[in-house]
């Protein structure tokens, strides 16, 4: 099994490779100009500098983790310039038309989607660790899984294509709540999960349902840590190290100002709240969308009592959201009583709830938050698919979301072309359709997902 697993692994790479090679977006562009600026003129005031003013693009809204690897991969581009230098002039047999096609063939933008493509290969690792762990009893499932991440047209057409990095935050959150539930090394998790905010700020939505996983692992499971001060310690080091690794990333950008408290300012003031497009829908096909079109309204425009549709939009997800987390709460209450004897069961389904809540909060926040873009739909993929192992109507809803979020994202670019997919596309009725149809499919995971039962999650457990 575990070599099937790893040929697939190496096909998605491979055909991931392959595909990169034939265009990239114009957010690629932006990834390029900030890692060689970051390398021409230091780390230190790069949050500050006016990108728009010096370069005629978007300023840095990114975390320090992702600046810092296009940095890194700007340099690599370098290194592999001097290196065929150098063999040139020392290695008679070295074929000197490479030093031209160096120069000639930009591959920069090439080398930067890299790491999405690799974040895709472990997206697909970690889900059939997770399902191997939720579902033994048929390991076959994890392989099943691995190629509905590794030949998603939603991740491969957003990574390696695109050149988008949505990936890389979702790999270090999934794996986060792996090492979490399923192996109970909690700073390892914690620093994951850090690793995920320091990638992309979209990671952030995953924050409260991480942190109740955390409560409910550290208190209901009587296993890894029985000794409660071990378990306090434990937390106390995971909370430290993360803040910690938090402040040490970015570091290199200190210039002005409190040096203990710069990172926190720079994320909120330059990272979190900054959206490059200040519209409603920033052409992702959701409730904004129905309503006010695509990128026509401004999120700060009144709606309705005199607030914004951007308050509106917190207003509703902060509901949702807040429905959501207590509802796990009580699923996590419902499902044992707890004791070494069920610790692994309770895990599982326990496990199988947390992705379902983590869908549906990706889901809420895709449809309802303002400013929001297109891409950011295949944040509740793997969620989705992690929830669906034991339930073929969601794993029916992922392959729909799936189809939608390609479909989405190819409407913002249409590359490569494919004229007859680009007139269906481009009838406003039929996009309304399909964005009611995903509203409807949310509204049904969501009644689905509030209306699990004491019994049925008693029965779950008994039969693990």
């Amino acid at each position: 099994m575990r070599k099937n697993l790893f040929l697939l692994l190496f096909l998605g790479l491979i055909f991931r490779i392959f595909i990169s090679f034939q265009t990239f977006s114009g957010d690629v562009t932006n990834h390029m100009i900030w890692g060689e600026d970051a390398v021409r003129n230091g780390f230190s005031g790069f949050y500050d500098r006016n990108f728009e003013k010096l370069y005629g693009h978007t300023s840095a809204n990114y975390p320090p983790l992702i600046i810092l690897i296009f940095a890194l991969l700007y340099q690599v581009k370098n290194w592999i310039y001097q290196l065929a230098w150098f063999l040139n002039l020392h290695v008679p047999v070295f074929p000197s038309n490479l030093i031209y096609f160096l120069q000639n063939f930009n591959y920069f933008p090439y080398l930067l989607k890299l790491p999405a493509i690799l974040a895709d290969i472990g997206i697909a690792y970690i889900s059939y660790l997770l399902i191997k762990k939720i579902n033994d009893k048929n390991r076959s499932i994890s392989n099943i899984v691995s190629i509905l991440v590794l030949f998603n047209p939603a991740y491969f057409y957003n990574s390696a294509y695109w050149g988008q990095i949505d990936s890389i935050p979702l790999f270090f959150v999934l794996s986060s709540f792996y090492y979490l539930i399923f192996r109970s090394k909690t700073v390892l998790s914690w620093g994951l999960f850090t690793l995920g905010l320091l990638s992309k700020q979209t990671a952030i939505i995953f924050a409260p349902l991480f942190l109740i996983t955390q409560y409910v692992i550290r208190n209901e499971v009587k296993n890894p840590t029985p000794v409660k001060s071990v378990r306090n310690k434990n937390l106390r080091t995971s909370i430290i190290n993360s803040a910690f690794i938090f402040w040490l990333f970015f570091l290199p950008f200190y210039k002005t100002g409190n040096i203990i408290t710069f990172p926190l300012s720079i994320y909120l003031n330059k990272i979190l709240l900054v959206s490059g497009i200040p519209y409603t829908s920033n052409h992702a096909f959701n409730f904004w969308y129905l309503l006010t079109g695509s990128r026509a309204t401004l999120a700060s425009k009144i709606f309705l009592f005199s607030l914004s549709y951007e308050i509106w939009g917190y207003m509703i997800v902060g509901v949702l959201s807040l429905f959501i987390l207590i509802r796990l709460i009580c699923h996590s209450c419902l499902i044992a009583p707890r004791s070494p004897n069920n610790e692994a069961a309770f895990r599982m389904v326990f496990s199988i709830k947390v992705f379902y809540a983590g869908c549906l909060l990706s889901l809420a926040s895709f449809l309802f938050l303002t400013k929001i873009h297109e891409r950011h739909l295949i944040l509740a993929l793997p969620f989705l698919l992690i929830a669906s192992i034991k339930n073929k109507y969601l794993l029916i809803s992922y392959l729909f979301i799936s189809l939608f979020s390609f479909v989405n994202m190819y409407h913002n670019w249409w590359s490569p072309k494919f004229p007859v997919l680009k007139n269906i596309l481009q009838s406003d009725i039929f996009l309304k359709i399909i964005t009611l149809t995903l509203i409807q499919v949310f509204v049904l995971l969501l009644f689905k997902y509030m209306k699990l039962s004491k019994s049925k999650a008693a029965k779950n457990v008994s039969q693990e």
